[in-house]
């Protein structure tokens, strides 16, 4: 994944996610992602309820970003976790 941009996806706040099932995909595979990993595995388990196909990113950001992998900001440039 080394210089590839991510995927199509959309920011939905935990405490809204519920409101706005519609508006995420229910015809491809969903990833749940959040700095830990705490609140996407509870978005991942109310998605997987509501019939998605989805996974979670255990360990979230702080996970991804120990195994190696790159962090970009919009249009691109390195990014960082705060």
């Amino acid at each position: 994944m080394a210089g590839r941009a991510r995927p199509r996806g959309a920011a939905h706040p935990l405490a809204q996610l519920a409101d706005r099932l519609g508006e995420v995909s229910s015809d491809r595979p969903v990833v749940t992602v959040c700095r830990s990993g705490a609140r996407s595995r509870q978005a991942a388990a109310l998605l997987a309820r509501n019939g998605r196909q989805v996974h979670n990113l255990r360990g979230g950001m702080h996970a991804w970003i120990a195994a190696g992998h790159p962090l970009r900001a919009k249009g691109g440039r390195p990014g960082q976790l705060i």
